[in-house]
């Protein structure tokens, strides 16, 4: 069995974000295919976009995939870069302290933007977008930022729907945070974790290499002061009897699913927002903005997701590029869904 280590070389990055107010950093890989020490110009880049509480490393596997299927797809891979965002992941252990209680999800399409201006000399050929969940949403709205950056995007359930309580991505986003509020976040070992993953239903979806990954990156040890530290290799001693935790803090996942629906100022909430307490902005911020979204896009659904009604894949259908300034929607070939029967989201 091959491993990530065989196919790239793997740097990493501490990258400044994007906010002068703050001095936030960026946790970035880049995979580099060891086969391809001369790439040319044409050779593709992917930009990785993570979902909410996924540490960048879990998406590895997807990356070996891409990397073995486009030996017979016809196409080479310069690179690969993923950003864990600021709140995120060992971003977030960089980042411990400086932290704030109000996130936006789009924060982070900005951080790109200022990722891919730091290492635009390494970055010649085309870029192509995937994202996931949350990661999708702010690859669209990169596009939308700057609509000429990326070549292609692929959106694999991303959070864009309507501004409306019966919207599928805010239901599904309220499920979400009800399952984190309802899991542990903290075992007294890497053994009990490992017993916790085996027995949960959610982890047995999951491909046993990211499953590996999330127990190697996903967690942290918990140190005498109460406090995590940085995953490191000490997780493969089956002796050690370290508590661990969630190397994204479960708060800060649960700042990212909710955000209060407060009423500005004197005006009184619409009586359909009065109908749930919490919500996502950006879910809608983008779809208002997808008529304008330029790269050809392909979304990646799965059959048995929560995530994307038939309602929601036809509004997308007839948003998607067809706007001043978009790729021509559908009937242009500007954009594509695939949907994978039987599988759910995350």
């Amino acid at each position: 069995m091959s491993s990530v280590s065989d196919i790239f070389r793997v740097i990493e990055h501490a990258v400044p974000s994007h906010r002068q107010n703050e001095a936030l950093v960026l946790s970035v890989k880049q995979y580099i295919p060891l086969d391809n020490p001369n790439p040319r110009s044409d050779d593709v880049i992917i930009i990785g976009a993570p979902g909410n509480g996924h540490v960048k490393e879990l998406y590895e596997p997807l990356w070996e995939e891409l990397y073995l299927r486009s030996k017979t797809a016809g196409f080479r891979i310069r690179s690969i870069w993923i950003a864990d965002g600021t709140h995120q992941g060992k971003s977030g252990i960089l980042n411990k302290g400086r932290l704030q209680d109000n996130l936006d999800w789009l924060v982070h399409s900005h951080d790109l933007l200022h990722l891919i201006d730091l290492k635009h000399a390494g970055m010649p050929g085309p870029i192509v977008g995937i994202g996931h969940s949350m990661g999708g949403t702010q690859l669209a709205y990169l596009s939308i930022l700057q609509p000429h950056l990326l070549f292609s995007l692929i959106l694999i359930e991303p959070g864009i729907d309507e501004l409306s309580p019966t919207s599928v991505v805010q239901q599904g986003i309220t499920r979400c945070a009800q399952l984190s509020l309802n899991s542990p976040d903290t075992w007294p070992s890497i053994q009990a974790a490992q017993r916790f993953t085996t027995r949960n239903p959610l982890f047995q979806t999951w491909d046993p290499r990211v499953v590996r990954r999330w127990l190697q990156y996903g967690l942290r040890e918990v140190s005498p002061t109460g406090t995590g530290t940085t995953p490191s290799s000490r997780r493969h001693n089956q002796d050690s009897i370290i508590p661990v935790t969630l190397t994204t803090p479960r708060h800060q996942e649960m700042l990212v699913y909710k955000r209060p629906t407060k009423p500005a100022g004197s005006n009184p909430l619409p009586p359909s927002n009065k109908l749930s307490p919490y919500y996502r902005p950006e879910v809608h911020r983008v779809l208002a903005r997808l008529p304008h979204l330029r790269p050809s896009t392909l979304y990646l659904i799965g059959g048995q997701s929560p995530l994307c009604s038939p309602h929601l894949r036809g509004l997308r259908l007839r948003c998607t590029g067809t706007g001043v300034g978009g790729s021509g929607g559908l009937l242009a070939d500007g954009f594509e869904r695939y949907m994978s029967p039987g599988v759910g989201t995350h």
